[in-house]
Formats: C-alpha cells, sequence, structure tokens
C-alpha cells in the first residue's frame, strides 16, 4: 500500500516533504498555504493516467481536463521556472502475494488457447489484476519502495516523463533518463545499483501511463538473476499500486457557483437608463 508521497517544484512547493497517507488524513493550514495544491497534484496524475493525450508514446501530463485545469507548465511549476523537472514521489510498502492462477482470471470472451510469456501477463490481464509474485518472501513480510516520477516540458508537446527512479533498499535501485531531446521517441540511459547492468529495458504500452520493465533475459542466471525478477516483479507491483491509489482518488471542491460563459446586462441597463 501506499504510505506516503511527495511532490518536487509544484507550485508553491520546492519540496513538500513527506506527506503521510493514512487512513484519516487531515490536512490543515491558513488559506493560501498549498493545502488544494497538494490535492491538485494528485488530481493531475490521475487525470494524465486516465486522459492521455493522443499519439503520445511516452507518458505525458495532461494539464487541463475534466478533472482540473491547470493552465500550462509555467503556471504549476514552482518559480514559474520551466528549466525545473516536477517530481511526484511515492513511498510503498509492498507484501508479497501469490501466484493468482491464469485460468480463474478470463482474458476474453472467447478463450483461446494461446500461451503467452509470465513477464507480460500485466499488458493482456491489466494492472488491477497484479499477477506477479514474490516466491522468496515470508508471508508477513513488507518490503519498502520509493518511486520518483519526473516530468520536464517538452515543446511542442507536453510535460513528458524524463526520469522514473524505483529504490528498494534491501535489493536495488534503478534510475531511468531520457535523453531524446526534441523528438517523440523513447531513448533512455539507465542506470543500476546493486544489480547487473543493463538488466531491463523501459517499455510503455499503448493507452497506460506507467512503463513495464522488460527483463533482459540473459541477466537471470544466478543469484543477481534472483534479484532482478525480484526487483522487476515489485516494481510492477508498485505501479499497479499507485494506478489503483489515483484510479480511486475522488476531490470534492468548494461549493461555489462557477463563473458563467456570458452575463446579461439587460436589467442593469433599464435601471441605469434616463426616464
Amino acid at each position: 500500500m501506499i504510505k506516503a508521497f511527495a511532490v518536487h517544484n509544484f507550485r508553491s512547493f520546492r519540496d513538500s516533504g513527506r506527506i503521510s497517507l493514512d487512513p484519516l488524513t487531515c490536512l490543515v493550514g491558513r488559506n493560501s498555504s498549498g493545502k488544494s495544491s497538494i490535492l491538485h497534484a494528485l488530481m493531475l496524475l490521475r487525470q494524465s493516467n486516465e486522459y492521455p493525450a493522443l499519439g503520445a508514446r511516452v507518458p505525458q501530463l495532461n494539464l487541463n481536463g475534466p478533472l482540473i485545469e491547470a493552465g500550462d507548465y509555467k503556471d504549476i511549476i514552482s518559480g514559474h521556472d520551466p528549466n525545473l523537472p516536477l517530481g511526484f514521489v511515492f513511498y510503498l510498502s509492498l507484501a508479497p502475494l501469490s501466484r493468482i492462477h491464469r485460468e480463474e482470471i478470463p482474458t476474453s470472451l472467447v478463450e483461446l488457447d494461446i500461451p503467452r510469456p509470465f513477464e507480460r501477463e500485466h499488458l493482456i490481464y491489466g494492472w488491477r489484476y497484479r499477477n506477479f509474485y514474490l516466491k522468496d518472501e515470508q508471508p508477513t513480510r513488507t518490503l519498502d519502495v520509493v518511486m520518483e516520477l519526473q516530468f520536464l516540458p517538452q515543446p511542442p508537446f507536453g510535460p513528458t516523463l524524463s526520469r522514473l527512479v524505483v529504490d528498494v533498499p534491501k535489493i536495488g535501485k534503478a534510475t531511468f533518463v531520457r535523453t531524446s531531446a526534441g523528438q517523440r521517441i523513447q531513448h533512455w540511459r539507465s542506470y543500476f545499483e546493486r544489480m547487473p547492468p543493463k538488466s531491463f529495458d523501459l517499455v510503455f504500452p499503448r493507452a497506460s501511463f506507467f512503463p513495464f520493465l522488460n527483463t533482459r533475459r540473459n541477466r537471470l542466471a544466478g543469484r543477481d538473476g534472483a534479484n532482478v525478477r525480484r526487483f522487476a516483479n515489485i516494481t510492477h507491483l508498485g505501479l499497479g499500486e499507485i494506478n489503483e491509489f489515483l484510479t480511486e482518488s475522488k476531490m470534492v471542491g468548494p461549493f461555489r457557483t462557477p463563473p458563467a460563459r456570458r452575463y446579461s446586462f439587460e436589467a442593469a441597463f433599464e435601471r441605469s437608463s434616463p426616464r
């Protein structure tokens, strides 16, 4: 589950610090102190997840949609500095899951007997099923995971994912940095700690805001290979938790009459006209 989150360079927050998420979380402060900005950050991610930009091959923030109208990148970035990255950090505590039997999950209206590789099943079943497991973990043990997504403006496109960091302190850390400036293509540099280099490729399925780690098969041998597989499974579990958390997040705004597009001044004109 998600225990806390943070935002970097969002509106008045250069660094919001770790904001705990408990069953009941209250944000208290003066007017214009940033309470709504915290909620708007989550709504911005949910909007980008549920209403992706048409034709986007890399995750892109949808700044204006049915959930929130944020303006442009300069309106939401701290200090109106377009060179700053916009960051979202999630702190998770994940418990091991048991394997879900494939025959218990319907794949289509007509059952097709087509074998599919285990690593890609979540692309077919969707995030909610999260068909990954941690077979080496103790049933009562939880793992702490930190995931960070950073976005930068990319004219003429919208703010695009530029950096992804996944840190599992007891297993390893992976950092993916997008290096293709000015092009809407996927080219990433990867950096790994406590894991073999080039263990994964970053893949972005169509109609999905969150990426997929494609494990290189030549990295699955030996003890390092077990850690690589565990790291990929944990990453997919964590991204599934974030996706589900955003999908279930809702915001109730103030009960105010929104400004009308047009106003009639006929009555005011009649009162002010001489008789």
